[in-house]
């Protein structure tokens, strides 16, 4: 006997003992040892209710004591020993393998694979012992009726391991299902291997992708075609034949409620499933259908020349939607709706123009059914919500990484815009791979890819910096958009999309900094107040320290990269990995927020150790900025953080009797004609109080101003001053005059902030 067969009958007689040692064995015997496996019988005692265990049979067929053969491959104990159970053993059970009537029945015992499972057992002997654990436990469990429980839900028809596979959008289908009853032809394509000879269920395999497409009954024969790709391999057109059933004879919806394990084979099988699913009319007619079709098309010579017979057989899957009495474990949306696939070669040829060639005894293959990525698959997998459609403004590196983040959640992405061009130096750190040569668009590159995860994307090659109007607004954020992100970290575009008239969807601003170390993500308040502008501004007023410095630090922050002879681009220098960590956490807390939907803004901060990776995050809650025209310059206005306000209020307080005041820090921005007010200094101590006049003294004024704007990385100014009135009275003269003054004095609009009881008025002047 050669060595592989002497260690084969080593394992199989050890197997056989040890077998022997659990309590439920009654018997176990080496059978026989092939060149490629050993052969062992064991006899299993299982446990029933007494009323079955004297019957010596179960109410489900399972005997008093089952006899199992077990395989032990020639690469055992590598893989797993395989059970299989007598040829008559009932196949109405759940947890079954597919195999035909005249073949063993092979029971699914663990979950998972089961070669796996076995290999976690270091020791050879646990490794069995828990194996036949397992096994006796499936019988138990078989014979008393427990392998699933309604309670659970429906477990769908074991289906591994078949060769054929469907890819489809199980969803569409199940919408199309109605009470009714009847077929709808659906557009797909295919992959076939095997010669032309070969037959489904032996050497010949195909891969089904069916569309949501629907394709009129007398359309098919123009509907399928084939061509050859290499020896052994094709690919064409075909339809898939989706059916359901209507109703039963009480007038109920017809239910299938009975367990049936996947036993199908030939086209006879095929039609006697369709008996039991409860659609064997609409089946007829569809077939009926399909060969009078042909049979025409071959008499008007659209087929039947020599060119027109396929150069392969043309796989038609059928799917049949069955409705079961409780939802299916696993399916997310609920439905009661299992899919079954089975795919039938059709072979017209000269000799006999029938679709099938060899009648009720074609081969039909089950398939394994795989959905095709879409959002709700994609949702599903990544246990994501169904989040509300996001339009994304710049797919540059953080951009293209964050939103294909989303996309594989599922989020829809309703339209991406960047008028920027994929080169060869984006490669280093883009989502997607810069073709060589050409000029290939960031946005639309990155539209295609999403398309390819079910995505419906508009793509735009538009300047941001020139979105003015409500119609290019409403280009790059669609009716359907609900939230916007703006990943370009570019002042003008944040502010053209500020200032364009007709958007109102919630936006939000992420960006890398401190060469990747640090990162923010900017999400407005509720009726874009605080709007991101504001929230720019608040983050300098607000950073703590040591992300203030690492925001501003010039060191770290765009720096000139030579990419190419004689040509630069501004870009950080900053590795792959680091952009996509720190993105993907902006793209969870992006999430979040969408989740969320905070009525107020939201400032992220992250900031990490080079040295420990570590990255810490703090979050701030911005409440709504208080908006004041400007009188004086038309169009203008003053922004006001509710924290200044806050602090202003304060002072008032403070100071009750008379009037008070202060200096006001922040950003000016002509372009959005806002004054925004994210800071205040205390009043001078040679300031002058009195019951009806505030004077802002002068001491150290200068030196305040210009250490806070130093502090805040050259950003946050002096943009006026305030001071309160005791009544409600408005500007006065005096005022008016101060505002006349300052603006002779310097160009930049500066305004006067005058806290009243009731109200706030705020004035400027233009130079004279």
């Amino acid at each position: 006997m050669p060595e592989p067969m002497v260690m084969l009958q080593d394992h199989a007689r050890n197997f056989a003992k040890l077998a022997r040692l659990h309590s439920e064995c009654v018997s176990a015997k080496v059978e026989a040892i092939h060149s490629d496996h050993a052969v062992i019988f064991i006899e299993l005692n299982v446990e029933m209710p007494l009323r079955m265990r004297a019957k010596g049979v179960s109410d489900s067929g399972v005997k008093r004591r089952e006899e199992v053969l077990v395989k032990l491959p020639q690469s055992y104990p590598w893989v797993s020993p395989r059970f299989y159970l007598r040829r008559s053993f009932p196949r109405n059970l759940p947890h079954l393998y597919p195999a035909p009537m005249d073949e063993m029945p092979v029971p699914c015992i663990v979950d998972g694979k089961l070669d796996e499972y076995f290999a976690q057992f270091g020791l050879l002997e646990a490794g069995v012992f828990s194996l036949l654990n397992q096994l006796v436990k499936w019988l138990q469990n078989a014979a008393q009726g427990t392998l699933i429980s309604a309670s659970q839900g429906w477990e769908p028809t074991l289906r591994e391991s078949l060769d054929s596979l469907l890819f489809l959008n199980a969803e569409h289908v199940r919408e199309n299902v109605n009470r009714r009853g009847g077929f709808r032809l659906q557009k797909a394509t295919f992959l076939r291997s095997g010669s032309n000879e070969d037959q489904l269920l032996d050497k010949a395999m195909t891969f089904v992708t069916c569309s949501d497409e629907a394709v009129p009954l007398n359309s098919f024969a123009n509907s399928i075609e084939a061509e050859v790709l290499k020896s052994k391999l094709c690919r064409g057109h075909t339809v898939c034949i989706v059916l359901w059933s209507g109703k039963d004879a009480s007038g109920k919806e017809f239910v299938d409620d009975e367990y049936a394990s996947e036993t199908v084979t030939t086209f006879s099988d095929l039609k006697a499933r369709a008996d039991r699913f409860g659609c064997r009319s609409h089946f007829d007619t569809v077939l009926a259908g399909l060969e009078r079709v042909w049979e025409l098309a071959c008499r008007s010579k659209k087929v039947g020349s020599e060119q027109s017979y396929f150069v392969c057989p043309i796989p038609v899957t059928v799917i049949f939607c069955v409705r079961r009495p409780v939802r299916l474990i696993g399916e997310h949306n609920q439905s009661s709706i299992e899919i079954l696939p089975y795919t039938v070669e059709f072979r017209p040829s000269s000799d006999s123009k029938s679709l099938l060639q060899h009648g009720n005894d074609e081969p039909v293959a089950p398939c394994s059914q795989l959905d095709i990525t879409n959002p709700t698959l994609l949702r599903n997998v990544s246990g994501e919500e169904d989040l509300s459609p996001v339009a994304f403004l710049g797919a540059g590196s953080v951009g293209s990484k964050i939103a294909l983040h989303l996309a594989k959640c599922g989020v829809e992405i309703s339209a991406i815009t960047d008028n920027g061009n994929l080169s060869p130096h984006n490669n280093a750190r883009h989502a997607l791979i810069a073709p060589a040569g050409g000029l290939f668009n960031k946005a639309k590159c990155l539209a295609d890819e999403m398309r390819m995860l079910g995505q419906t994307v508009e793509a735009n090659d538009i300047d941001l910096r020139e979105i003015t109007d409500a119609v290019s607004a409403k280009r790059i954020l669609p009716k359907r958009t609900q939230f916007a992100l703006n990943t370009t970290a570019s002042l003008l575009v944040r502010e053209a999309v500020d200032q364009a008239q007709g958007v109102t969807v919630k936006l939000a601003e992420g960006a890398l900094f401190a060469e990747g170390n640090g990162a923010y993500l900017l999400c407005e308040g509720d009726k874009r107040n605080p709007r991101v502008s504001d929230l720019v501004a608040e983050m300098y007023a607000v950073a703590p320290d040591a992300v203030l410095k690492q925001l501003t630090d010039e060191r770290h922050g765009l720096t000139e990269v030579q990419i190419g002879q004689g040509c630069a681009s501004l870009t950080m220098r900053i590795s792959d990995a680091q952009v996509s960590s720190m993105s993907a956490t902006l793209s969870q807390k992006f999430t979040r927020w969408m989740k969320e939907k905070p009525a107020n803004g939201r400032i992220n901060l992250g900031l990490s150790d080079p040295n420990t990776l570590n990255c810490h995050w703090q979050e701030l809650e911005v409440d709504e900025f208080t908006i004041v025209p400007i009188d004086g310059i038309e169009g203008w206005q003053l922004r006001i953080s509710a924290r200044v306000i806050n602090i202003i209020q304060g002072e008032r307080a403070k100071f009750s009797d008379v009037e008070t005041g202060g200096v006001l820090i922040g950003v000016v921005s002509a372009r959005l004609k806002s004054i925004t007010v994210v800071d205040t200094l205390e009043a001078p101590d040679d300031s002058k109080r009195s019951a009806t006049l505030f004077v802002l003294g002068t001491s150290g004024l200068k030196e305040s101003i210009r250490a806070r704007y130093l502090e805040s990385g050259h950003t946050l100014i002096d943009v006026g001053t305030w001071h309160t009135h005791l009544s409600n009275c408005g500007p006065s003269d005096i005022d008016r005059k101060t505002a006349q003054d300052i603006a002779n004095e310097r160009p930049p609009p500066s305004v006067l902030l005058i806290v009243a009881p009731d109200n706030l008025f705020a004035i400027s002047a233009k130079a004279v």
